[in-house]
């Protein structure tokens, strides 16, 4: 097998990286996979860009493949996780792991091994953690809803729509979509490199584009910010767009939600219960009172907005795109 790198003070000649990938794949009788998304950066300049986003962190890498970036990522990052579905690329990846004690890989699906590995990673305190991955367009919607829960910045290679949604924080735009409000909602987001379809083998059908996404801080987040995170994070249990649009308006103005630390939040919520239980003493007894920012308050300031009750009525998940833009087109009126 053609290493990465040769020994330039030998004077050999470095080898095409497409005539490399070419060689680790005819090794294993290996034909790329579209579906899976198998089409192998082969632009030097790239690859080494990304990996040098990496200089000095703990990785986690989606999508291993022959490996070309896995390597690079060896060589810059303290720590390397690659988790790769295809046990095809296994003897490539095991060659590499030889060199790279720093690397360990892990087969299987993604979607179902993040979480597995995230658990672990979060006991860590004060680890310094990136993701770096090269998406199919298939998965990115199901892994963009599933990286929203984790505090983890990313570098991502991804087609040039989905891209192009990612940048686009324009709610009148065509193109701003649900993965446009999810990554708005989470991430600051900029463009690294534009990819032309010629940097893979195979080539895709459309180009592609290198962004980074660096998660929002949670002290910083404005209202709308809260309340489209709740939105996302409840989503799996479907409840309405109103009920959760409710409780975490209720709990920002309460409590500052995401915005206190864990200690502090605790505390207002006991000065708030407290408080609560005083006003209702004081209306047993004929004395009426303020007890903070309630539910019908809430749902009061919510209605003025003027979000259409056909949304307000439906889970979020079963939003359309045009439904999106509506929804936060109007929350953005929170602010």
């Amino acid at each position: 097998m053609i290493p990465l790198t040769l020994n330039s003070s030998q004077n050999e000649i470095m080898p095409n990286l497409q005539d490399v990938i070419k060689e680790r794949l005819d090794d294993l009788d290996i034909v790329p996979n579209e579906y899976l998304g198998q089409h192998f950066l082969v632009d030097e300049i790239v690859l080494s860009q990304i990996a040098n986003m990496a200089t000095g962190s703990n990785v986690i890498e989606v999508g291993a493949g022959v490996g070309q970036l896995t390597e690079k990522l060896a060589e810059t990052a303290d720590s390397v996780v690659s988790i790769e579905i295809d046990r095809r690329f296994e003897p490539i990846l095991e060659r590499i792991q030889l060199g790279h004690t720093n690397l360990e890989v892990i087969y299987g699906n993604a979607l179902k091994e993040l979480p597995i590995i995230m658990k672990d990673l979060e006991k860590q305190r004060d680890l310094e953690l990136q993701l770096i991955a090269n998406l199919p367009y298939h998965i990115t919607e199901p892994f963009m809803q599933m990286m929203a829960r984790y505090k983890v910045d990313m570098v991502l290679l991804v087609g040039e729509r989905f891209a192009r949604a990612a940048l686009n924080n324009n709610t009148d735009s065509l193109l701003y979509t649900k993965n446009s409000f999810l990554i708005n909602t989470f991430y600051e987001v900029r463009s690294l490199a534009e990819v032309p379809r010629k940097s893979f083998y195979p080539e895709p059908r459309t180009k592609s584009r290198v962004i980074e996404l660096i998660y929002k801080d949670a002290k910083q987040l404005s209202v709308f910010d809260y309340l489209a995170r709740s939105l996302f994070l409840t989503a799996k249990k479907s409840p309405l767009v109103k009920n959760v649009l409710k409780n975490a308006l209720t709990k920002y103005e309460n409590i500052g939600g995401g915005l206190l630390s864990k200690k502090e939040a605790n505390r207002k919520t006991r000065r708030s219960n407290r408080q609560r239980l005083a006003g209702i003493y004081r209306r047993n007894v004929g004395v009426v009172t303020e007890t903070g920012f309630t539910q019908n308050m809430a749902r009061g300031r919510i209605n003025r907005i003027g979000i259409p009750k056909s949304i307000l009525e439906k889970p979020f998940s079963q939003l359309n795109n045009d439904e999106i833009r509506m929804l936060s087109s109007k929350l953005q009126l929170m602010n």
